[in-house]
């Protein structure tokens, strides 16, 4: 009996979690678009507000690593730092 009540208990919890979940993704849909993956995908529709953080922390991120290059820019940084030959000399820069 015990066991049922606490299923059942934890069913409603999950279902308020995942409300709650909701309503976190309505306030941050307006900041980042819904990527088409999870658009399409029913099953992490619980999981948008997760996604779409993470997508948004990987993206800042990504904006502070570039700090304004572009991405191709950025690596190309191999042909600059590193040990190099430069006429008849060698060059090394970190």
């Amino acid at each position: 009996m015990r066991l049922s009540v606490f299923c059942f208990s934890s069913i409603l919890i999950l279902e308020q979690a995942l409300r709650i979940g909701f309503l976190i993704f309505k306030q941050t849909e307006n900041t980042m678009k819904l990527p088409n993956f999870v658009k399409n995908d029913s099953w992490l529709e619980p999981y948008a507000a997760t996604i779409l953080s993470r997508l948004q922390t990987a993206a800042d991120k990504e904006r502070e690593v570039l700090g304004g290059t572009s991405l191709s820019d950025f690596a190309q940084g191999h042909k600059w730092y590193g040990l190099h030959r430069e006429g008849k000399q060698w060059v090394i820069r970190d």
